[in-house]
């Protein structure tokens, strides 16, 4: 799925021929193009890309810490580094 395009697939002839009949098809061909996973997944990508962007712009701290955040994650990492560093 392309990044910024939720529908699973074009619309149908007859989709297209209901939109342009009335108001009413409009509707129910919008509704059917809004469900799903994919809809879903291009409004939480858009959220949070929204998000993530405000934040930079406006001076929020993405400053995680992970080593006491994941422990398992920072002990794991560690490991590999000192693993490298060795040789090994």
């Amino acid at each position: 799925m392309p990044p910024y395009y939720w529908p699973d697939k074009l619309p149908s002839a007859a989709s297209l021929s209901k939109a342009s009949e009335s108001e009413a098809g409009l509707r129910e061909q919008i509704m059917a193009a809004m469900s799903g996973p994919g809809f879903r997944d291009f409004v939480i990508r858009g959220a949070n890309d929204r998000l993530l962007v405000d934040g930079l712009l406006n001076g929020l701290n993405f400053d995680i810490d992970s080593q006491r955040r994941y422990p398992a994650l920072a002990e794991l990492t560690g490991d590999v580094a000192r693993g490298a560093t060795r040789g090994v």
